[in-house]
């Protein structure tokens, strides 16, 4: 799966393909992107702090299309495409 590059900066946009993780339940409205190639944009380093249980801390919010389901997903959910 090709990850996020680390050199990666605010507003830097990539095409991906959603691949939701399944360690907690997933909400219904992200469900229906699984599977999907999304355009996103990086948003901001996800803090320890900010999640459940700090599943995503260290990765990035990529921030969705306007009218998507859900306003950002984790960057570990994502499996960007060249």
């Amino acid at each position: 799966m090709a990850k996020l590059p680390e050199d990666v900066e605010r507003c830097d946009l990539f095409r991906a393909r959603v691949r939701i993780r399944r360690a907690l339940p997933v909400k219904p409205e992200a469900e229906v992107l699984d599977g999907t190639e999304v355009e996103v944009s990086a948003g901001w380093p996800i803090e320890d702090d900010e999640t459940r249980g700090g599943l995503y801390a260290g990765e990035w919010a990529m921030i969705l299309p306007l009218g998507a389901p859900v306003g950002w997903i984790a960057s570990g959910d994502l499996e960007f495409l060249p």
